[in-house]
């Protein structure tokens, strides 16, 4: 990870972009009258996307996304200061909150732009469920390949 040469400028960069994302929620609503105008709108199918939506989910996309990335380089600084932990278990973790924390910031977003994500849940348990019966080898192979890195089995250089 790169050391920041900067650190308080990129705090208050962070605290500016927190603020203009809070600001434009709590817009006065002659603005927000003015900013979902029909003229200012895009439909895609029967959604219509206002230019406040956008406009605030730029602001979260960026935000969320530079959130996950500082906790994750904060995460990543204190395994690395820790020796109980060895390299192949602390980076599972890293990538393990890495993914998690992308898909819950992905459903923020969503969720932001008005999506219903119920339909998203049933697509995507039933993809499970197709590739569960489908990939059921490769599934266990990677599930053993996660515990063996998790436990003593192999070290790094042992191949």
């Amino acid at each position: 990870m790169k050391k920041s040469k900067k650190p308080v400028l990129q705090i208050f960069s962070f605290a500016i972009l927190l603020a203009l994302t809070i600001a434009s929620y709590l817009l006065p609503d002659s603005v927000k009258k003015v900013l979902e105008l029909g003229y200012s709108s895009f439909t895609i199918g029967s959604y219509q996307l206002t230019l406040l939506q956008i406009v605030q989910t730029i602001l979260m996309i960026v935000l969320l996304f530079w959130a996950v990335g500082l906790f994750i380089g904060l995460v990543e600084r204190y395994l690395n200061t820790r020796s109980s932990f060895r390299a192949s278990t602390r980076l599972l973790i890293i990538r393990f909150l890495q993914i998690t924390l992308y898909f819950v910031s992905f459903l923020i977003i969503f969720s932001n732009l008005g999506i219903d994500l119920t339909a998203l849940a049933i697509f995507s348990g039933t993809i499970g469920i197709g590739l569960g019966f489908g990939l059921q080898k490769i599934a266990s192979n990677f599930i053993s390949g996660i515990i063996l890195s998790s436990e003593d089995a192999i070290k790094e250089g042992d191949l």
